[in-house]
């Protein structure tokens, strides 16, 4: 899949369902809301995230209020996507 100048913004996926309705299987996710602008605090939670046991979460859910004012490319790549690398 091709966008903005043809850049890739997609390659190959896949996913893992839940497990069955009658498993004991543990299920770990993390769920964010307000992502914040690329303070230091935004940065401090990213860190406690992978320091914790839900490193390694099965589901990641956004809940909103993902990037202030513009909603554009460059800001999701800079709050979000960028905010969650560790440097």
């Amino acid at each position: 899949m091709t966008g903005e100048g043809q850049i890739e913004l997609a390659g190959s996926f896949h996913f893992t369902t839940a497990p069955a309705a009658n498993s004991t299987e543990t299920i770990r996710f993390v769920a964010i809301g307000d992502f914040g602008a690329g303070t230091p605090g935004q940065k401090d939670i990213r860190d406690a995230i992978k320091a914790s046991r839900f490193a390694q979460a099965d589901l990641f859910l956004a809940l909103g209020d993902d990037v202030y004012l513009t909603g554009t490319h460059w800001a999701y790549q800079k709050f979000n996507f960028g905010a969650c690398r560790r440097k």
